[in-house]
C-alpha cells in the first residue's frame, strides 16, 4: 500500500487589512501570509483499485475525525478530479490547536491536494490544485505555495513574496477557540463601514515584509481584528504588551486568533519571553520555532 507522511505547516500573518462587508458575504482581505515551524504530521495511504472512491479520516482529537474535515474533502476532491476508484486513509496527528487562526486545517488539506495525486502516480498544475483549494477554504490556496506570500482578495489571491533568512517565533496560545465567522461579526458590528484597502493602506506593509528582515517598528503592520478580539479577550492585549516588552517586534494577532506571536532576533531572546509568560500564564501552550521558506515547504511534501 502506497504511503506517505508529510507535515503541514502552521502560518501567521505579518500583518492583516480588513475591508468593508461585500454584497456576497465576504470581506476583501490585504495580509502576508508566513508559514512556520510548528506543524500537523499527516499519512496518506492509498489502496489499490475498490468498487467506489472511499477516504478514511483518523485523527488523534476524536472530534476532527469526521467527513467534513478539509483533508477529508481535498481527498474526495482529488479522487473525483482524477476519476480514480481508490481507497484513502489519512491518519491526522494535531499539533496545530484549532480555533487558533493558524490555518492548521488549511494546512491539511494543501497538503493532501498537493501530496495525494503523487502518491498515486498523477499530477494535477499548480494552477488546477489552487483553484481546488479556493473552493475548500480562502487559505487553503496559500498553504499550497508557502513560505512568504501575499494575500489578496477573500486571501484567496496569492503571491509569492522573497524570503529573508529564517526568524525566531515565539508562539503562544492562551487555550481560546476564537470562531472567524464571530470575529468578522463582532468586527462588522463596531464600524458603520470598514475603511475602504488602497494601495496606500497596503504600501507600509508590503514595503517591511520585502525589505529583508522580519523585525520592525509595529506601527508598520497591524490586524485589524485586534480591538475587537482585545476587547473581548483583555488577557491577549496584556500578552502583545510583555511580548513587546520582552523584545519582540512584531508581536500580533494571528488571523482573528486566539493565537500570537513574537518575533526576535534570536532564540535566546524569545526565551526571556517564554520566562515571562509562563510565570504569568503556566497554564498557555508555547512553542518556540521559525519560519519556514517555500524550499522547506516543498521538499516536505516528499516526505516518506
Amino acid at each position: 500500500m502506497p504511503a506517505l507522511l508529510v507535515h503541514c505547516y502552521a502560518k501567521i500573518n505579518l500583518g492583516l487589512l480588513i475591508g468593508p462587508r461585500l454584497p456576497d458575504g465576504y470581506h476583501e482581505l490585504r495580509t502576508i501570509f508566513q508559514t512556520i515551524g510548528l506543524h500537523d504530521e499527516l499519512r496518506l495511504e492509498v489502496s489499490g483499485r475498490a468498487a467506489a472512491p472511499a477516504v478514511e479520516m483518523v485523527c488523534d482529537i476524536p472530534e476532527l475525525a469526521t467527513a467534513d474535515n478539509l483533508a477529508a474533502r481535498a481527498a474526495r476532491m482529488i479522487l473525483d478530479e482524477l476519476r480514480m476508484r481508490r481507497s484513502v486513509r489519512l491518519t491526522l496527528k494535531k499539533a496545530i490547536p484549532p480555533g487558533g487562526g493558524l490555518g492548521g486545517g488549511s494546512s491539511n488539506a494543501a497538503a493532501v491536494l498537493r501530496s495525494l495525486p503523487a502518491l498515486m502516480g498523477k499530477r494535477l498544475r499548480l494552477g488546477r490544485l489552487m483553484e481546488l483549494g479556493a473552493q475548500l477554504g480562502a487559505d487553503v490556496p496559500f498553504f499550497l505555495i508557502g513560505g512568504r506570500a501575499l494575500g489578496l482578495g477573500r486571501g484567496n489571491e496569492v503571491y509569492p513574496l522573497p524570503e529573508p533568512p529564517a526568524a525566531t517565533v515565539l508562539l503562544v496560545h492562551p487555550g481560546l477557540h476564537i470562531s472567524t465567522a464571530d470575529a468578522y461579526r463582532r468586527l462588522d458590528d463596531t464600524r458603520v463601514a470598514g475603511p475602504a484597502l488602497t494601495t496606500d493602506s497596503l504600501g507600509p506593509m508590503i514595503s517591511y515584509c520585502c525589505g529583508g528582515a522580519l523585525r520592525g517598528s509595529m506601527d508598520r503592520l497591524r490586524n485589524d481584528f485586534e480591538p475587537v478580539i482585545f476587547s473581548a479577550y483583555p488577557e491577549l492585549a496584556r500578552l502583545q504588551r510583555v511580548l513587546t516588552r520582552a523584545g519582540a517586534s512584531p508581536a500580533l494577532l494571528s488571523g482573528s486568533g486566539s493565537a500570537m506571536f513574537g518575533i526576535f532576533d534570536s532564540g535566546a531572546a524569545a526565551r526571556v519571553g517564554v520566562g515571562e509568560i509562563r510565570r504569568r500564564w503556566p497554564q498557555w501552550r508555547i512553542w518556540t520555532t521559525g519560519t519556514v521558506s517555500r524550499r522547506r515547504l516543498a521538499a516536505s511534501l516528499s516526505r516518506t
